[in-house]
């Protein structure tokens, strides 16, 4: 059981402060069930979007790949048909880069708006609508993390774009609309705040300490040991010290890395491997959790810089911020990152 010792940590990447109540852990309903059906999946839905045969459904196709044994495609990516920010700033490669559209800003200091432009793209990760990342075989989760460095390194490339966001969500309570599986990037020509803020942090680190934020925390955690839960020959996967929620995980690349674009091809397996295996820790301990990944990283503009440094950050959607956070800002956790990476530590993985 998590101890019942309540005290405060902070992010040190954000200077977010969490507040730890493992006492709370125990109120009824406080651990949601992940909502909808989680078994007799068909491999095939005649109504859904992103299953072959139903392309008259979609935007367009702007990439796909081939499975490496089979007659079928493997990944797809397409326009978000429903896109948070316009697909004004579009990447294909059949017909290059578009006109990017000025930018109007209204400056009136009680009601200040800017136009966004940037693009929203799904990147489909299989033919098959039932698949799911923990059970997929790892040469086609291998394909699916190349694709998501392609599309990634497209718009790391553009001077324009300030920001990319890669991202995945599973299950309706960490947002998904459809179960077909998929992940969503969305670039940006704006910096987000969060992004801006975590970039000044590690920036002024590295300024007094001489050193990269991250790269110390993962020597430090290796030194504890305490909150790995299990690392290969690239990464790291721990519970953070600060971790939001129960069972937050983060996978850290152990030598220094700046973007996510920057992986080196042979490390594309040991991310693969790193990343299914968590998620199958989380699927054992927490029965299929809805949850979201992220990849963590800083702005695109430059492409190595000493002090920033990616990882990929998983959080489980089990319980839901109430009246106290909103109100305060501050994020409470009901259970105890130390506890959370034991019980992950103790599940038996394949990765390699």
């Amino acid at each position: 059981m998590p101890s019942e010792e309540r005290d405060f940590r902070q992010n040190p990447l954000t200077g977010e402060w969490v507040i730890y109540s493992p006492n709370r852990g125990q109120r009824p309903n406080d651990f949601e069930e992940s909502a909808g059906p989680k078994n007799n999946i068909p491999a095939y839905d005649p109504d859904c979007p992103f299953c072959p045969g139903n392309e008259d459904l979609l935007t367009d196709i702007l990439q796909e790949r081939d499975h490496p044994q089979e007659d079928r495609w493997m990944t797809r990516v397409v326009s978000n048909k429903y896109p948070i920010v316009a697909n004004n700033i579009h990447h294909e490669h059949r017909h290059g880069l578009g006109p990017h559209p000025p930018s109007h800003q209204q400056t009136d200091p009680l009601f200040p708006s800017a136009s966004v432009h940037g693009s929203h793209e799904v990147l489909i990760e299989s033919s098959r609508h039932d698949h799911r990342i923990p059970v997929m075989p790892p040469k086609e989760f291998q394909l699916v993390l190349s694709t998501y460095q392609d599309r990634y390194r497209i718009y790391q490339e553009l001077d324009r774009i300030q920001a990319v966001v890669l991202f995945r969500n599973h299950g309706s309570a960490a947002g998904t609309s459809l179960r077909h599986p998929h992940a969503q990037l969305i670039a940006l020509d704006i910096l987000p705040k969060h992004m801006l803020e975590r970039e000044k942090r590690a920036r002024a680190y590295y300024q007094q300490q001489g050193s990269c934020l991250i790269c110390d925390l993962i020597q430090r955690e290796l030194e504890r040991g305490k909150r790995v839960i299990a690392e290969n020959e690239a990464y790291l996967s721990v519970v953070p010290f600060f971790a939001r929620s129960p069972y937050e995980i983060w996978i850290l690349p152990k030598v220094h890395q700046t973007h996510f674009g920057s992986i080196p091809e042979e490390n594309n397996r040991l991310l693969a491997a790193s990343l299914q295996s968590q998620l199958q820790r989380l699927d054992q301990v927490l029965d299929d959790p809805d949850y979201n990944y992220v990849i963590q990283g800083p702005p695109t503009r430059g492409k190595s810089d000493p002090a920033q440094h990616w990882h990929l950050q998983i959080l489980p959607r089990i319980s839901r911020p109430a009246g106290f956070e909103i109100g305060s800002g501050m994020q409470v956790n009901t259970s105890g990152p130390e506890h959370d990476a034991r019980q992950l530590r103790e599940i038996t993985s394949a990765e390699s």
